[in-house]
């Protein structure tokens, strides 16, 4: 008898479970949530304990703590620019904790070139809450970055963007290594996300992407009941085309916007960066961002707005004699029709072995019978909307 060995082709999340050092019984109330309830309850999480910072202590005081990480050859010590830090190669600048003056903005002068001294970034632009507390202060919006490229992004939303009116690096070339070409890393132009009109937008690298939008789900989250009042005071500054005017408790984002979030946040993972970052603002402020520490509550909380797709959370096969049970654990399914069961001996090419109707459970099984005489045999889920769109697992 020829021994089989069983693979799923399956994405699953439970490598991320792992991650942090998430207090004990941190999220216990968050448990068997989902859509707006989990939503609510996360909300009531990370407020309670979560401390009032000094914005003004912030870049000498609590910065340095939280957004100090290695250089790339692991040689020193680096604030961690979100603008300008470069995943993939040689920096353009490596900024310290000592360039700054208590308060930031360089002291009384002006920078006349990227790279002299970083500040204080309000990811979420402060003019959007009119630089209330704690939000003015919350290290989960406030970032590190060079003084001019902040200066360069104002409060223009974020968002991918087509024929940039700006770039950085300009012609590919880094102060700190002028050899081009290097990445671009950052763009301000029209944005060409579907559904997302911005005239004036700023794109981040791709190595940030998921953090920043990870960190929007925080504060759409954190400060939720604060939404209303915040759009009422500062329409057309940009937070318009972020959060949604009517319903700023459930889902809070408009709906294209979230959209592009989500793959933004599932295109870049959450990293040993994020995490450890995480665990530092919650010595210094009292609470985290749930959606790092648990990166399945994005869509677990926002799975009922219908633009969040199916996704499968794990997939399981257990050998059974000469059968193969196959379970799995789907997200809430909005407009959705069935799971087809592929099954193929070289992963490459598959046959439909059967399908099941989608019923929002939250959990489905299938039993293989006929199992191929060969030593591999591969799996995978087809999953089909009703308006015949389809997606593999």
């Amino acid at each position: 008898m020829i021994k089989k060995q069983i693979i799923l082709l399956a994405f699953t999340l439970s490598g991320f479970f792992s991650f942090g050092q998430i207090p004990s019984g941190y999220y216990n109330a968050a448990a068997g949530q989902s859509c707006d309830n989990l939503k609510n309850a996360l909300n009531v999480i990370i407020t309670a304990g979560q401390v009032t910072l000094i914005y003004g202590q912030l870049d000498n005081i609590q910065m340095p703590i939280v957004d100090t990480i290695r250089t790339d050859d692991g040689t020193d010590y680096m604030i961690w620019d979100i603008y300008s830090n470069n995943n993939t190669g040689p920096e353009p600048y490596i900024f310290n904790s000592s360039q700054i003056n208590p308060g930031g903005f360089c002291g009384s002068s002006t920078p006349t070139m990227d790279g002299t001294c970083w500040n204080k970034e309000h990811t979420f632009p402060k003019a959007w809450f009119s630089s209330a507390y704690p939000a003015y202060a919350d290290l989960f919006i406030v970032r590190p970055t060079d003084y001019r490229l902040n200066a360069k992004r104002v409060n223009a939303p974020y968002a991918t963007v087509s024929s940039p009116t700006y770039q950085f690096p300009v012609n590919g070339v880094y102060p700190a290594y002028p050899i081009p070409p290097n990445p671009v890393l950052d763009k301000l132009g029209t944005s060409n996300a579907p559904g997302v009109t911005i005239p004036v937008a700023w794109e981040p690298s791709d190595a940030i992407k998921g953090d920043l939008a990870r960190g929007y789900f925080y504060i759409l989250t954190r400060y939720q009941t604060d939404l209303s009042t915040w759009i009422t005071a500062n329409t057309g500054t940009g937070i318009e085309k972020v959060v949604d005017a009517s319903n700023t408790l459930y889902p809070s984002f408009n709906l294209p916007y979230l959209k592009m979030l989500y793959n933004w946040h599932l295109a870049d993972p959450v990293d040993a960066k994020e995490i450890n970052r995480n665990n530092l603002i919650y010595t210094q402020q009292g609470n985290r961002n749930p959606y790092i520490d648990h990166p399945e509550y994005v869509y677990e909380v926002w799975q009922c707005t219908a633009v969040i797709p199916v996704t499968i959370i794990d997939f399981i096969a257990q050998k059974n004699a000469e059968s193969v049970f196959l379970k799995w654990y789907a997200t809430h399914e909005t407009n959705f029709k069935q799971f087809d069961i592929e099954r193929s001996i070289d992963g490459t090419n598959f046959n439909k072995l059967g399908d099941i109707a989608g019923t929002n459970l939250a959990k489905y099984s299938f039993i293989d019978k006929n199992l191929p005489n060969c030593p591999i045999v591969y799996y995978r889920l087809k999953m089909i909307d009703i308006d015949a769109k389809f997606s593999y697992s």
